[in-house]
């Protein structure tokens, strides 16, 4: 039996790095009532998936989060150095980096579906399309940009992290899967600077663990590359069959990738029962378009569009869902902080107003026997609209009622077709 009482200096450093590492992979403060809906709602899996230290987040429990994790950590180390066996201490620090691997990967698959599928990014709408570009905060022209963006780009994004993911599972190719994650995430990384994105803690967190788990092999890497010298993989593999742990360990890789089909599942069947990630009522029938204002009266008076007035409107927008949008001067109360987790998964449905300040959006309710339509701002505010309608021919509409001022108001809204080269694809023929 081989006993090392105390181990070099280098071994020692590597398992603390990697207690640190396992330690930062449990999910210690996640919520209970979360992971017992986990079956319900891919956005409970989503979050257990993409998991993070909660010191990792600037708040007010930050410190004690930290002093936590750092406990804990320490209290492993100890029990690690008082391991008198070294092929305990070699077998405990394998089942920390397959910990590791096992917990970029989770992450990495619930990140790589939601763009396989594709549901990360949604497409841009009608009322984005009549936005001016200088009205999108960053981040929602970076959305708004790869969203667009054809040969289905957002797909292929989900599948490098899909492959990077694979590649973790096993331990013959998990430093590939490192060395992809890396690359990967270090875009990430960077576009959420440049972007003023909501990821830049997580992807800092898995480029954390990517490098750890690379680590592994960087001296022999380093040697071959810049030593010019022969080098043999490391090829150790703890033996579990004399522990009784074999099925223990296949019962978990099994569940692993259970839960990953799953939440696969939970994703595209939430995309194809709702309208993602916007209201899911219905909006006017067959009025959905860009509609010109031809005449705007309020009280009594035509009020032009211009750009120092107040009161005007340029154009309206129906969508095919139970969204208007107004093109006009009033102040705008926006939504500044970007989507943290997947659009789709969000009830509250804020996301095609968030990020823009050029357009008045508002959720309506129609009654079709009295021609009613009441306009409710969609960002909460107090703003409501309580409108008659008629349709004298397909292509035109006239609202008459009042507005957020209980002023009285008639407008005519004259539909305009048109043709936008984002559906018309750059390689067909088109005229404007």
């Amino acid at each position: 039996m081989t006993r090392t009482l105390t181990p070099p200096l280098k071994t020692r450093a590597y398992a603390f790095i990697s207690i640190v590492a396992l330690v930062a992979c449990l999910p210690l403060h996640f919520p209970l009532e979360t992971v017992l809906s986990i079956y319900k709602s891919p956005k409970a899996l989503f979050e257990l998936l993409t998991y993070h230290p909660n010191w990792l987040e600037a708040s007010s429990y930050t410190f004690k989060y930290f002093v936590t994790y750092l406990l804990i950590c320490t209290l492993f180390y100890i029990g690690w150095l008082l391991i008198e066996r070294q092929e305990a201490r070699s077998k405990l620090l394998y089942i920390a980096r397959a910990i590791v691997r096992y917990r970029l990967a989770a992450a990495l698959f619930a990140m790589g579906i939601i763009k396989l599928i594709p549901v990360q990014l949604p497409a841009p709408t009608l009322s984005d399309l009549h936005t001016n570009y200088g009205d999108f905060l960053p981040w929602k022209i970076y959305y708004l940009t790869n969203s667009a963006a054809k040969a289905h780009h957002q797909s292929y994004l989900g599948l490098v992290e899909l492959l990077a993911a694979s590649a973790l599972l096993f331990r013959k190719t998990a430093s590939i899967g490192a060395g992809l994650a890396l690359a990967f995430l270090t875009n990430v990384i960077l576009v959420n600077i440049a972007y003023q994105l909501n990821h830049i803690v997580l992807a800092i967190y898995l480029f954390s663990l990517a490098a750890f788990v690379i680590s592994y092999d960087i001296p022999r890497l380093f040697a071959f590359f810049f030593g010019k010298k022969k080098i043999y993989a490391n090829r150790y593999k703890p033996s579990w069959q004399a522990n009784g742990l074999f099925a223990l360990r296949y019962t978990l890789k099994t569940g692993f990738l259970f839960t990953t089909f799953f939440f696969l599942y939970q994703v595209y069947d939430t995309k194809h029962v709702r309208i993602f990630p916007f209201p899911a009522e219905a909006g006017l029938a067959d009025k959905s378009g860009f509609y010109h204002v031809e005449t705007f009266n309020i009280n009594g008076k035509t009020i032009p569009f211009t750009r120092d007035g107040q009161q005007g409107w340029q154009d309206v927008v129906f969508e095919a869902w139970n969204t208007i949008s107004i093109a006009d001067n009033a102040v705008k109360n926006i939504k500044i902080l970007p989507p943290k987790g997947v659009p789709l998964f969000d009830n509250d449905r804020y996301y095609e107003y968030a990020g823009s300040g050029g357009r008045s959006y508002y959720t309506y309710t129609v009654d079709t026997l009295t021609k009613a339509l009441k306009l409710q701002a969609a960002d909460g505010s107090s703003g409501t609209f309580h409108l008659h309608y008629e349709s004298p021919a397909d292509s035109i509409l006239l609202l008459t009622g009042t507005n957020e001022q209980q002023d009285t108001i008639h407008v005519k809204l004259i539909r305009k077709e048109q043709k936008y080269l984002i559906q018309e694809g750059r390689r067909k023929p088109i005229k404007l």
